[in-house]
């Protein structure tokens, strides 16, 4: 009996730091996405120095089929690097978003695989 307490107690203070109108909530969702994407990404300046002819690792593949390769940016359109790998298809070369979780510095990744 005294863990069924124990649980419904607990329960219900988790319930309450999760609703919108409790300061705990207040005080960690009071950012903007953007503010959060900054504060996540800041750290990672080699993405700021990203330029044409940069070599950089990138996820590519299918379903399960993934792989990391080294890949040359060939040109740079805002955000969007347009990936060339040279020892591959042209089919696989593609469009990232400098931002994207799908790339990596040349090395870090690639040399793994």
């Amino acid at each position: 009996m005294r863990l069924k307490r124990f649980n419904d107690r607990f329960m219900c203070a988790t319930t309450w730091c999760f609703q919108p109108s409790c300061n705990l909530h207040n005080f960690h969702f009071m950012y903007t996405d953007e503010e959060i994407k900054q504060i996540a990404l800041s750290h990672q300046t080699w993405r700021h120095e990203i330029a044409q002819g940069s070599d950089i690792d990138v996820l590519i593949g299918y379903g399960n089929a993934k792989c990391w390769l080294l890949g040359k940016v060939m040109a740079v359109v805002g955000d969007k690097l347009q990936i060339e790998f040279q020892l591959s298809d042209p089919e696989y070369d593609k469009v990232v978003d400098r931002w994207s979780t799908k790339i990596a510095p040349a090395g870090k990744k690639s040399l793994a695989d």
